[in-house]
């Protein structure tokens, strides 16, 4: 059965996500609309923050093992979960 992410989980993953551009956990108002719209990154570093998340939600148990439309299942769900969370990218 896959378990849904808590709040410690979700903690871990933003101040990952935070680190991964250079700011702290606790200097991010997350209720405030449009948070993740105050910080860039490169799509390379977003791609690594992917996997990173993707093996997390595998090893939480979050999401199912095995690939779906040719990727990990947990490489996918991240993928989502950036779609509507993840930084903006950095301009050329």
């Amino acid at each position: 059965m896959l378990k849904p992410i808590n709040d410690e989980q979700l903690k871990i993953i933003l101040t990952k996500m935070c680190s991964r551009v250079g700011v702290k956990y606790k200097d991010i108002n997350f209720a405030e609309e449009g948070w993740f719209q105050k910080h860039s990154w490169a799509k390379e570093e977003q791609d690594s923050f992917q996997k990173w998340l993707g093996d997390k939600l595998t090893e939480w148990k979050c999401t199912k093992k095995g690939k779906y439309r040719g990727q990990p299942h947990g490489y996918y769900e991240a993928g989502k979960f950036l779609m509507n969370y993840g930084w903006t990218f950095n301009k050329p």
